[in-house]
């Protein structure tokens, strides 16, 4: 008996900055995708995203973080990963107070 293939793991990748100027709001918006084993997709760095990915089994919840400290400014930054990861779908929504903190939680799973 041969086995079958390997569940796909397929994800679309979003993060949304606002900024404040005055009275103004600016919002800009950049989206990419990943895909994992094999590694690729239009991330950046594909390898290092599905490493993270893979050390926490595509529940980023369960990521520690990184290490240092951010600064208390309030820049806020809305996160989503949808998509299937190894056949079971998965979404992750969260919105950090700045850049730092999202790449400090999310490592460089949003650094696109």
């Amino acid at each position: 008996m041969t086995a079958g293939p390997t569940p796909g793991t397929s994800l679309e990748l979003s993060v949304t900055n606002t900024s404040f100027s005055g009275t103004t709001i600016i919002s800009s918006a950049v989206r990419t995708n990943l895909t994992c084993d094999p590694d690729g997709g239009a991330h950046p760095d594909p390898e290092a995203a599905c490493d993270l990915l893979r050390d926490v089994d595509g529940d980023l919840t369960a990521h520690p973080g990184g290490a240092g400290a951010c600064t208390k400014e309030y820049n806020p930054y809305a996160v989503r990963l949808i998509g299937t990861w190894e056949g079971r779908k998965i979404t992750y929504l969260h919105t950090f107070p700045n850049r730092c903190e999202m790449l400090r939680q999310t490592g460089t799973v949003f650094s696109f």
